[in-house]
């Protein structure tokens, strides 16, 4: 794909990039020639000398310290902020800093009032400010969805840099995670291993779902970057696929065997003890996303992607499961 960048003269920085995003962002701008830093809690080892992994816990004192002496290409910050002012302090260090800013806004603040979902879908703050979201109590508690979405807004309409591009991912599966429903890191793998039936909220089953692989959502970043048209734009990232939660736990069951049985909501919270707004405000919304958006801006079409199923055939062998 020609882009007329020069991607071996690019360094990036991933905030907290050490996980199940920021693993394929770095690998897709490597095959490009990119220079890649990563503050993470993880013991990596690089053997590329491309690529350079910096261990420590990203405060803001220390990512002050980072940043000092450094200018990147680019700058992601994969950390989740519950306070926006406290994202608004890192935004504020990383911004004169870089060429262009990532922030990782999330499927998460996007209500369930239109279908399927484009960029300017209402969040569920938008809906909490026009008097259609009443939950009390989770405007009062949730500190996920309504703070990446005010984050944006800060974005948006206050900051003075304007070098962003707004990004929302799906639940991206990788090694780190396994997700169906609000199941999520290993457990259907050990579901899977012990023979035991995991049981699911039949409110879901039929519900498109906000997963993608995270191969494929690397690459979507990765192609974004650089570009002065994508700054100060927001992108839904996403395959377009229909996949819905009940195609997804078919994929283990043929995968790995895994056994799964739908249940009434309320049988489901009984004997799984889950339930909360996990599954009211996100996987019983349907999550079928128009990507128009971010294939225009990346080039991508359909086939530049893996499908789910070879995505997560290529995570459970890495971890034996398979």
């Amino acid at each position: 794909m020609k882009t007329g960048i020069d991607y071996e003269s690019k360094k990036v920085l991933l905030i907290g990039g050490g996980g199940t995003i920021g693993t394929y962002v770095a690998e897709e701008l490597l095959k490009k020639g990119s220079s890649v830093d990563i503050i993470c809690l993880e013991d990596y080892v690089s053997d590329n000398p491309k690529l350079r992994y910096f261990k420590n816990n990203v405060t803001l004192d220390y990512l002050k310290g980072f940043l000092a002496d450094k200018h990147y290409s680019g700058i992601l910050d994969f950390i989740h902020h519950d306070v926006p002012e406290d994202y608004i302090d890192f935004h504020m260090q990383i911004a004169p800093k870089t060429d262009h800013e990532i922030f990782f806004s999330s499927i998460r603040a996007i209500g369930d009032a239109q279908h399927p979902i484009t960029e300017t879908a209402p969040r569920i703050l938008d809906l909490i400010d026009s008097g259609e979201f009443t939950d009390k109590d989770f405007i009062e508690k949730d500190a996920y969805s309504l703070s990446k979405s005010r984050c944006e807004r800060y974005l948006n309409s206050v900051s003075k840099y304007r070098n962003f591009t707004i990004v929302r991912p799906m639940i991206s599966t990788s090694e780190k995670r396994f997700d169906i429903v609000i199941d999520t890191f290993q457990s259907p793998i050990e579901f899977a291993k012990s023979g035991e039936i995991m049981y699911q909220p039949d409110v879901c089953r039929d519900k498109v779902a906000g997963l993608e692989w995270a191969g494929n959502t690397g690459k979507m970043i990765a192609n974004l970057l650089f570009k002065e048209e994508c700054m100060g734009q927001t992108y839904m990232l996403s395959t377009g696929h229909r996949m819905t939660w009940e195609d997804v736990a078919n994929v283990y069951t043929k995968l790995i065997g895994l056994k799964v049985e739908w249940v009434p909501v309320e049988e489901y919270k009984a004997k799984r003890n889950k339930g909360g707004w996990g599954i009211m405000y996100d996987r019983n919304s349907d999550r079928a996303v128009d990507n128009t958006k971010i294939l225009e801006a990346t080039g991508l079409t359909a086939n530049d992607f893996t499908p789910f199923e070879d995505g997560i055939k290529q995570e459970l062998k890495k971890v034996g499961a398979i």
